[in-house]
């Protein structure tokens, strides 16, 4: 019987892990529902490339995803010595963004990959970008703007990041989990 409780409570505690419930909301799943509404996609199966092709269009900006060696590249190495598995580069002049993913993450088990590039995304698609000097040639994501971002943007903008791509991973997986209001009731 305790094997039994405890793989329950292991259970609930993924999914609230996964529905992003542990993070503090900084976005409603209403507001959620309206985004994804708003992209195209409530409703619908996708994956990390339609959701880039659809923040595309939204925001009117060029993504690139390219993938880096955990070593033999600077930036790959930069990466991994941070502990970060991807990283945002906003140019606001050419309004482009590329996302610079570790190439490792493809080996690893499902959803390692996917996961690191919508946490990307969703910093673009939450705008955190806006809250800095746009007329900069870059900013960078995963190692904060050129001249380092404020301790509490960086404390909003990941956990916010973090919920936005679970919640992407959920939806586009099991795309009822958001269709109707008061599915956010998760155990």
């Amino acid at each position: 019987m305790k094997i039994v409780s405890a793989s329950i409570r292991a259970v609930a505690a993924h999914l609230k892990d996964i529905s992003g419930l542990d993070d503090p909301p900084t976005v409603s799943r209403e507001e959620f529902r309206g985004e994804l509404h708003s992209l195209g996609l409530l409703g619908r199966r996708f994956g990390v490339p339609e959701y880039r092709a659809a923040v595309e269009s939204a925001l009117g900006v060029g993504i690139m995803v390219e993938e880096v060696r955990d070593r033999g590249q600077t930036w790959g190495e930069d990466l991994a010595a941070a502990g970060h598995l991807a990283a945002l580069v906003y140019d606001g002049v050419r309004r482009t963004a590329t996302i610079l993913v570790r190439e490792s993450l493809r080996h690893l088990p499902w959803p390692a990959y996917e996961m690191a590039l919508y946490h990307e995304l969703s910093h673009l698609m939450a705008r955190h970008f806006l809250g800095t000097d746009e007329s900069r040639p870059a900013f960078e994501f995963g190692h904060g703007p050129k001249d380092g971002p404020e301790e509490s943007k960086v404390e909003v903008y990941e956990p916010e990041a973090r919920t936005r791509a679970r919640w992407l991973l959920l939806a586009g997986r099991f795309p009822e989990a958001f269709l109707a209001t008061g599915t956010d009731r998760f155990p």
